[in-house]
């Protein structure tokens, strides 16, 4: 990384590492609205929703898509 020197074996990692300096959230939540830089964020933050609906004795479910990436 030119920023801050880490190193990657693999390309597509620096790309994704790349969004933590230009503070690119491409990945938005359905339910809330809200924004991350990694997949696996928002799908860490969907798990929220799920329990929330399955407390409030509803079925969940819902998928995970990310937003169009804009280049």
């Amino acid at each position: 990384c030119g920023v801050c020197q880490k190193s990657f074996k693999q390309s597509s990692h620096l790309v994704q590492h790349m969004l933590v300096h230009s503070g690119e959230r491409p990945y938005e939540c359905g339910t809330c609205g809200r924004t991350y830089n990694h997949v696996s964020s928002l799908i860490r933050h969907r798990r929220c929703h799920k329990e929330a609906t399955e407390e409030a004795g509803g079925g969940g479910g819902g998928s995970v898509a990310p937003a169009a990436v804009a280049t």
